[in-house]
């Protein structure tokens, strides 16, 4: 569920993802139960790529993904067992990308 911007900034991706809870609290018995929030842009500012990655929103221009839902997803399946490692969440999926890349 999302939106299609010319230009994306910090004020558009704030205002996307209040859009988006409204119509979850409003109609819930319309949609699923994992919602992917998503932005496309032609032009991103850098302030709404950080503000994106702090809501949890999919960031998508023309040519690339600025902000990949596949990582938050990837994030909340691994925030459980990460107290059993003496890494952070961060650290272990560096060490899984760098691994990926071999």
């Amino acid at each position: 569920m999302g939106e299609v911007k010319t230009r994306a900034s910090p004020k558009t991706i704030e205002e996307v993802d209040r859009d988006i809870e409204a119509l979850c609290n409003k109609y819930p018995q319309y949609l699923r139960k994992k919602i992917i929030k998503a932005i496309y842009a032609m032009q991103v500012l850098p302030e709404a790529i950080k503000e994106a990655e702090k809501r949890k929103i999919w960031l998508v221009t023309g040519t690339k993904e600025l902000i990949s839902w596949i990582l938050f997803s990837f994030k909340d399946k691994l925030e459980h067992i990460v107290d059993r490692f003496p890494f952070s969440l961060n650290e272990i999926i560096v060490m899984l990308v760098s691994i990926n890349d071999f």
